[in-house]
């Protein structure tokens, strides 16, 4: 049986939405359809945070999950629970966040506050213990960092969640109705496959949801036009000034929910020795952050970065990959490690070195009836230094205007195995082979390097070809990845002084 709505819970209540509402905003929904107006929109880009809501996935127990609204569409929101600032707390009868926001006049004009409160709630529910000995470990302003604030100034911001950290008690969520009244009926709902429509005078919009891998890649087999819909967190950006609605003659088909592509497991090594981590296409960056803390640190710093933890929770590492983008944060790492992409058809596979993934600006080889399904990422030895960095006009939540990411090891004193990969200097991530090259062999100091370092962007200066824009001129971008080139292994050697 093929469904042609989709089903979700918001505050308790069960809906099924049909036709255009279901291809438009979360946002939109709650507030128009549900006039659930305490979901506010401000940038509508998923910058801000004003438009936070709180989901809970009927396969994850007891986990909410803070999402900006504006970019989460409602069909991909098939079997799951979502939680506004109206289900959490009454008047009579505040949640600890709520309390503590109030007390310590954390909140001005009000316009970011539900989303605030909504950011803290899910900490605290999400925290294994809220006593206040968890309050001084919650680290609230990365915490915080995908909700932003003109009023406060912050600090009775992270004051507020400091004290609500300190009374919370353990389960404080007030969850409108137990697990038991939706849960079943969801991981029902999530199995049956959606094929919903919208017409419109200017066209058909299509939407597909799958349950299966297996049955996506059937249904893309036979429909390879279809627009493959992950996270959506840069798609749904793209699609502002195109309400879906009114698309012509499109076809969607969402992958984010496939049990198949959330996978991380340590695959087969590597012909050079390398561990393998294989990484789902649909993995969330905060699901891969959790595991590189361990597996990969400076990744997991990096990470750390992309976006706020709204965007981490939603985004997808396939999608970063598939936007080949010039910025996209993941890129200049899979290349110095020389990563590969699995490409999964109906009837076949292949693996293809991410060199040669991508070919151009926002442009990969993939084939129409193909899905990446996984990403083959090698990770360093233990004789060897990963130093990756982001330069961005905010240091947290934006995207950035030079990236860099370099592996090298020492061997008796001298530089072996250099390889170079930046982002933000022309059409697509690419790896600086000449200054490789130019590195390769040097003495093992901070002056050869920088020397060897600078000489190399002078000879590869006409290579590269960053664009002015508002992040930064062109001649910005060059002066800024000759300093970090220059003084990449200093600042390794500096991270190492106790």
């Amino acid at each position: 049986m093929v469904s042609d709505h989709v089903v979700l819970w918001v505050n308790g209540t069960a809906h099924a939405v049909h036709g255009a509402d279901a291809v438009q905003p979360l946002s939109a929904f709650l507030r128009s359809t549900l006039h659930l107006t305490g979901t506010k929109v401000a940038c509508g880009t998923g910058d801000c945070g004003a438009c936070t809501v709180l989901v809970a996935s009927p396969q994850v127990h007891g986990q909410w999950t803070p999402i900006n609204a504006c970019i989460r569409y409602v069909f991909q929101l098939h079997g799951c629970h979502v939680l506004t600032i109206e289900g959490v707390g009454t008047a009579t009868a505040l949640v600890p966040a709520q309390r503590a926001v109030a007390a310590r006049h954390a909140s001005q004009c009000g316009f970011c506050t539900p989303g605030i409160v909504l950011s803290m709630t899910a900490v605290l529910h999400n925290s294994a213990n809220t006593a206040s000995t968890a309050a001084k470990a919650i680290d609230w302003p990365t915490a915080l960092s995908g909700n932003l604030c003109r009023c406060t100034g912050y600090q009775a911001v992270l004051d507020a969640a400091t004290e609500a950290a300190t009374t919370a008690q353990a389960g404080g969520l007030a969850i409108p109705v137990p697990d038991s009244a939706w849960r079943d009926e969801a991981i029902r709902h999530a199995a049956t496959p959606v094929d919903l429509r919208v017409c419109s005078p200017e066209g058909t919009l299509r939407v597909v949801r799958c349950p299966s891998l297996a049955e996506t890649l059937k249904h893309l087999q036979t429909n390879p036009d279809a627009v493959i819909i992950g996270g959506a967190t840069d798609f749904a950006v793209e699609q502002t000034d195109r309400p879906a609605s009114v698309a012509r003659d499109r076809h969607w088909l969402a992958t984010d929910h496939l049990a198949e592509l959330q996978m991380i497991r340590e695959g087969a090594p590597h012909a050079s020795g390398h561990r393998v981590l294989e990484i789902g296409a649909g993995v969330r960056w905060s699901a891969l952050q959790e595991v590189c803390i361990h597996t990969c640190p400076p990744l997991a710093e990096i990470i750390g970065r992309v976006g706020g933890p709204q965007i981490r929770h939603a985004g997808t590492i396939g999608g970063n990959i598939m936007t080949a983008s010039p910025i996209a944060d993941l890129l200049p790492m899979l290349l110095v490690m020389n990563a590969e992409v699995v490409l999964t058809a109906a009837d076949a596979s292949r693996r293809v070195p991410i060199a040669q993934f991508i070919i151009g600006y926002r442009t990969v080889d993939r084939r129409l009836n193909e899905l990446l399904t996984a990403v083959l990422l090698s990770l360093p030895h233990d004789d060897e230094v990963l130093r990756l960095t982001k330069v961005s006009r905010r240091h947290d939540g934006d995207i950035a205007t030079v990236a860099l990411a370099v592996r090298w090891r020492e061997e008796q004193e001298t530089l072996r195995d250099v390889a170079i990969a930046v982002g933000g200097m022309g059409p697509m991530a690419v790896r600086l082979t000449h200054t490789e090259q130019a590195l390769e062999g040097q003495p093992a100091t901070d002056a050869s390097w920088s020397v060897a370092a600078s000489q190399a962007m002078d000879v590869a200066r006409d290579a590269l070809h960053p664009r002015s824009d508002v992040r930064g001129a062109a001649a910005y971008r060059r002066e800024v990845l000759r300093n970090l080139l220059a003084f990449t292994r200093a600042d390794q050697q500096a991270e190492r002084v106790p």
